[in-house]
C-alpha cells in the first residue's frame, strides 16, 4: 500500500485525522441523478415539510432531458479481463498520481456479497476503444464506480471534456437497459473536464470532499493530486 486516503467521515474523524499524519490534497466531487420521477425522493426524504420541495427537486432533475450522446461516442459491454492494459489509468502529469487497475481487481469487487451485478464498458470513439467504464448496481441505485479516459497529451482538457459527456450519458442508458426498475444513478471524479461532463450530461453536484492522504510510499512525497473515482470509496459498495 503506497497511501491510505480519507474521504468525508464524521466531524470527529476529520479532527483526529491530521494527528496520524493525514494531509489535505486535492478533492472529489460525487454526483447523482435520478431514473425514476417520484421514488428517489419518496423513499430518502423523511416525513416532514422539506418532503414536498425535495419531491419537486427531484422531479425537475427527472425531466430534464437526457442530452444526446457525442457525435462518434459509443460504449460496449464487455468482461474486466478483454479492457485492453493500455486503457488501464495512468498519471497524467509527474505531480498527479493514479489507483491501480486490472481486470482482477474489478472481478474482486464485483464479488462483494453487498453488489446486485456489475458490468464494464469500452468506451468508444470512431470504434476505436478510448476509455472503460464500470457500473455496479446496489439494491435499486447504479453507481458509475470507475472510468478512464485515454487522451492525447496535447488534446487531454478537449478529449476529457466530450468524454465526460459520453461517459455520462452511456452510463445512464446501460444502467436503464441492466435495470430497468433502478432509481438513481451516482458518479464521483476529481478530474474538472470530465466533472463538466457530468454536469452537461444531466447530472447534478451533491457534495465536494477534500481527499486526506496518509503518503506510505516515498515515491509520492511529491505528489500534488490524487486521481481518484468512487471505486477508491466506501460509498462504492455500502
Amino acid at each position: 500500500m503506497a497511501a491510505c486516503f480519507s474521504i468525508g467521515g464524521s466531524q470527529m474523524t476529520r479532527k483526529i485525522l491530521p494527528a496520524f499524519g493525514f494531509k489535505p490534497s486535492n478533492a472529489i466531487q460525487f454526483f447523482a441523478r435520478p431514473l425514476q420521477m417520484l421514488q428517489p425522493a419518496l423513499e430518502e426524504s423523511p416525513r416532514d415539510w422539506k418532503m414536498l420541495p425535495r419531491v419537486l427537486r427531484n422531479m425537475f432533475r427527472w425531466w430534464r432531458p437526457l442530452p444526446a450522446m457525442p457525435a462518434g461516442w459509443s460504449a460496449a459491454a464487455v468482461s474486466p479481463e478483454a479492457i485492453p492494459d493500455s486503457l488501464w489509468p495512468r498519471s497524467r502529469d509527474p505531480a498527479e498520481a493514479v489507483s491501480r487497475r486490472d481486470g482482477q481487481f474489478l472481478r474482486h469487487i464485483a464479488a462483494c456479497p453487498a453488489v446486485g451485478k456489475t458490468q464494464c464498458y469500452l468506451l468508444l470513439k470512431s470504434n476505436v476503444p478510448v476509455g472503460y467504464f464500470v457500473l455496479l448496481f446496489v439494491r435499486r441505485q447504479a453507481r458509475l464506480v470507475d472510468y478512464w479516459i485515454a487522451s492525447p497529451e496535447s488534446k487531454t482538457e478537449s478529449i476529457l471534456a466530450e468524454g465526460g459527456v459520453a461517459l455520462g450519458v452511456a452510463a445512464q442508458r446501460q444502467a436503464k437497459l441492466l435495470s430497468p426498475d433502478v432509481q438513481e444513478i451516482q458518479a464521483a471524479s476529481t478530474e474538472a473536464a470530465v466533472q463538466v461532463g457530468f454536469r452537461k450530461a444531466g447530472f447534478h453536484l451533491v457534495r465536494e470532499e477534500p481527499i486526506k492522504v496518509l503518503r506510505t510510499h516515498p515515491a509520492l512525497q511529491g505528489v500534488v493530486s490524487f486521481r481518484l473515482t468512487m471505486l477508491d470509496s466506501d460509498g462504492a459498495v455500502s
